[in-house]
């Protein structure tokens, strides 16, 4: 697949191509058919849509969607419930050590534990992680970064109700998925270019 600069696309137009394909993956309409709105009515809100589909029944499809772009990485994720994902790159070490002290209090000791080279790439997984968790929820970070905790180790934590999941998707980017704990899971998960 050709990376989005190969294209000569910005990360906005490669995210607005995933979200139009994942919707009518999810819903089967197309896409002048689905009204966009906010859970919450503001833009940190995870997006969804409803509408009529041709190949199904008159009720309304729901469809959750989260996008985010890093460089040219734009992952997209769709759902029944909600969900959200996340990118980000992975900082230098003096942003890393800059804006640790915003982390919760459980995550800078982790931070502070690991090796000094090892502390951007950690950094920029325990970002991702909140902002998938921030994401999902429709929450802004209102407590800053502190809340809720979801680790900076190998493994992700997660608030209750909740699963997170980390994402590789190349060297130097950190990506994360959250989805409501249940049965249902994603339907389409997009990745970018």
């Amino acid at each position: 697949m050709a990376a989005a600069s190969e294209l000569h696309l910005t990360p906005e137009q490669i995210a607005s191509v995933a979200y139009r394909l994942g919707l009518h993956r999810m819903t089967g309409s197309a896409a002048e058919a689905n009204r966009f709105g906010r859970e919450c009515g503001v833009v940190h809100s995870p997006a969804r849509t409803g509408g009529r589909s041709s190949s199904r029944p008159p009720a309304r499809a729901r469809c959750v969607f989260s996008l985010s772009y890093a460089g040219d990485l734009v992952p997209a994720a769709f759902a029944a419930v909600p969900v959200g994902v996340d990118a980000e790159q992975v900082p230098s070490p003096a942003t890393a050590a800059d804006v640790a002290g915003l982390l919760h209090p459980c995550e800078r000791a982790e931070l502070s534990a690991l090796p000094g080279h090892e502390r951007p790439t950690a950094f920029a997984r325990c970002q991702a992680r909140e902002e998938v968790c921030l994401k999902a929820t429709g929450q802004g970070p209102a407590e800053g970064a502190v809340e809720p905790y979801v680790g900076c180790g190998p493994h992700a934590s997660a608030p209750d109700g909740w699963s997170v999941h980390d994402l590789a998707p190349r060297p130097a980017t950190a990506a994360a998925l959250a989805l409501r704990a249940g049965p249902a899971g994603p339907s389409a998960a997009l990745p970018g270019p």
